[in-house]
């Protein structure tokens, strides 16, 4: 069950969702669709009186944990194997945002490419509804203004109305370094 019948149901019910990619459906193939749902389903026996759901129960929980070790310890190993792993960047700054506010925060790390129209903040052609709110620089963190001259490296604040033209912009500048907060 763990190492053929599971991975190829998951492969199977998967079919449909075309957007994952050959990896991504062999890696939740691999690690997903399991947990307490058949232990809940077993004890529906158990609860009512179902002859020999006892030893249906005990197979079922046995066989959920047993899984949850084999597999659940080769998470981080098959996301590795299958290049579907990577490095989580350590945000600068630190936020709690409260989900009613409707701009979002994100952090975008200077480079070459950014700076190619001008050195300065109001060189920065940004979309509209989007502000630059703090700049960290080694170690130092202030407010920029237009005429704030900004060097490769420098992570920026920006918080924006429109973060999905946001991030279009940002990748059109050939900024690859965005984390969202």
């Amino acid at each position: 069950m763990i190492l053929v019948a599971r991975p190829i149901s998951t492969l199977i019910s998967m079919a449909p969702f075309r957007t994952f990619s050959p990896k991504a459906r062999v890696y939740v193939s691999w690690v997903g669709l399991r947990g307490a749902v058949p232990i809940i389903f077993a004890l529906y026996t158990v609860t009512h009186g179902v002859e020999g759901s006892e030893y249906l129960f005990n197979v079922v929980f046995l066989v959920t944990i047993i899984s949850l070790v084999i597999q659940g310890t080769t998470v981080s190993g098959m996301a590795n194997w299958l290049d579907l792993s990577f490095e989580e960047k350590e945000r600068t700054f630190k936020l709690i945002v409260p989900d009613h506010i409707r701009s979002e925060f994100s952090e975008i790390e200077v480079n070459g490419a950014m700076l190619r129209k001008g050195r300065t903040l109001k060189d920065i052609r940004l979309p509209g509804h989007t502000l630059v709110v703090m700049v960290h620089r080694a170690g130092n963190y202030f407010v920029p203004k237009g005429d704030t001259e900004l060097q490769k490296g420098d992570k920026l604040l920006v918080v924006s109305d429109n973060n999905d033209e946001l991030i279009n912009k940002v990748e059109e500048m050939g900024i690859e370094n965005i984390i969202k907060m």
